[in-house]
């Protein structure tokens, strides 16, 4: 009786037939009805690219000892060997010369003549099969993620933050994480506020954020959707890009490019100043990017225009532009009324805020007090062989990481903030004629009132501008700007409760 070794590799679309059970059964009624001795059978639970599987491995180790001792090697399929035409057919030559194991399918006969060179281009025609098989799923999926990724849907594992879900037309989408969204946003107001990368660990740590890494903060801080992006990645003939997701962001996209910038993962764009174009750096595309100038010429005079590097067919006129801007500022300027209303309710923020910070500055100064002791009494014990090694590393970095948030905090609300609130009811008469302040200033000025105003996140979208920060004390200006115009105030949903579900293309 001749001896049978099987092998079986898992097949990820079809679990009936081709699952490790149904593998298993072809094979061993091949091995009943052929009258062959099924000496054992190899099993890869896991799909592989190449020959390096683990299974795979153990079987041709065996091979190598007991060649003598096994006839064929049974396969149900030519793609459960292999997917990789080349790869398949050099490995079948190998095992057939050297071991002189024949290797066959389940759905073929003994009989066959197995040097026949019709059978070798039988053979090898499953095996391209198998391989054309493979690329067409793979750019079948790859094609559905790039579209999928192009219409501004992450489908990924939600990061930190987020959370996976469906919308109502079951395609995945990500809605903000009620309880860790707010954590992620602090990360960055931290970061932003200036504070050391080992301190805004300590918080995130301290408020369950699971970190991985020495890198992780500087991962979560360079993740784009976190301002409402997604990254699409170069597929075929398209270069990767960064596009508007259709999720709600946790901070605004001017932040995030501001934070690149420190961060260096991105140059700070040198823009030569121009009175011409003064909102040349400061005013983004719909992609994200900061719009560049050019000029052409007309019959007498240059005429300037605003461009993205991205969208170069999309030329904006700088007349036009700069016309709805100091539409926009004019309807932008406050009444005297609310002038007045607005500088009673910072009086009162101002003495709210004072009152506050001092009860919370009481808290952490207890608080930290108490991490203190408690670090003085760890020591303690370990001194007096009270606890062991492991335990006293577990909690004396918990413990520091508290303490060197709570410094933080206690530093930040030890900041003196009176003078802010003096300069701000000086300037605040200055209000009732925006655009009369922002033609006076210099470009520099124009720039540094653009970024403050709409916080370096104000874009150009279908001959509108736009943006989802807009100073407190102008949003009661919103709807009237809205309804002439003039500029969308695009304000993110709260995290407060279940962020509703958007229909694909949303915002």
């Amino acid at each position: 009786m001749k001896k049978a070794i099987g092998y079986i590799r898992i097949s990820d679309k079809d679990q009936s037939n081709f699952s490790i059970s149904g593998q298993e059964k072809y094979i061993r009624e091949y091995c009943e009805r052929h009258n062959l001795h099924l000496h054992s059978i190899f099993t890869d639970e896991k799909s592989a690219k190449d020959f390096d599987r683990k299974a795979w491995q153990k079987l041709e180790d065996f091979m190598r000892t007991s060649y003598r001792d096994v006839d064929y090697l049974i396969v149900i399929k030519y793609d459960r060997f292999s997917r990789n035409a080349a790869a398949g057919l050099n490995k079948i030559e190998m095992i057939e010369k050297k071991y002189r194991i024949i290797i066959v399918s389940v759905f073929e006969q003994m009989s066959i003549d197995y040097d026949s060179p019709f059978y070798f281009k039988q053979r090898a025609d499953m095996l391209v099969n198998a391989e054309f098989e493979l690329r067409v799923i793979r750019d079948r999926t790859l094609f559905g993620m790039h579209e999928a990724l192009s219409s501004g849907r992450y489908v990924s594992k939600a990061p930190t933050g987020y959370l996976n879900t469906r919308d109502i037309y079951n395609k995945p989408f990500i809605i903000i994480d009620k309880e860790k969204g707010p954590v992620v946003r602090r990360v960055f107001e931290m970061y932003l506020q200036g504070a050391p990368l080992k301190a805004i660990s300590d918080y995130a740590v301290s408020n369950g954020f699971p970190l991985r890494g020495n890198s992780a903060i500087t991962r979560v801080l360079t993740n784009p959707v976190y301002a409402g992006l997604v990254r699409v990645p170069a597929y075929k003939y398209s270069p990767e890009k960064v596009i508007p997701g259709i999720h709600d962001p946790l901070i605004s996209t001017g932040d995030f490019w501001d934070i690149q910038v420190r961060l260096g993962v991105i140059k700070q764009p040198h823009t030569v100043q121009n009175e011409a174009v003064p909102l040349r750096g400061v005013l983004k595309c719909f992609c994200g990017k900061s719009l560049t100038a050019g000029n052409s010429k007309g019959k007498k005079n240059y005429y300037w225009y605003y461009k993205c590097m991205d969208h170069l067919k999309f030329n904006l006129s700088a007349i036009k532009l700069h016309k709805q801007f100091d539409d926009l500022l004019d309807n932008l300027s406050l009444d005297p009324v609310y002038l007045d209303y607005l500088r009673q309710s910072a009086d009162r923020q101002m003495k709210e805020e004072v009152k506050l910070k001092s009860v919370r500055l009481s808290s952490v100064l207890y608080d930290l007090d108490s991490v203190t002791d408690k670090l003085e009494s760890l020591e303690e014990k370990y001194i007096n062989n009270a606890i062991n090694p492991e335990t006293y590393q577990k909690w004396h970095g918990k413990l520091k990481r508290s303490e060197s948030a709570l410094k933080y905090e206690k530093e930040t609300l030890q900041e003196d903030r009176r003078e802010y609130w003096k300069l701000y009811e000086e300037q605040l008469p200055k209000l009732s004629d925006i655009k009369a302040i922002y033609n006076m200033a210099t470009i520099t000025q124009k720039q540094v009132f653009i970024k403050a105003v709409f916080k370096s996140d104000l874009r150009y979208q279908d001959g509108v501008y736009r943006t989802p920060y807009l100073l407190e004390m102008f949003q009661p200006k919103a709807a009237l700007l809205k309804e002439k115009r003039l500029l969308d105030y695009e304000k993110p949903l709260q995290i407060s409760g279940v962020t509703p579900v958007c229909a694909p293309g949303g915002t």
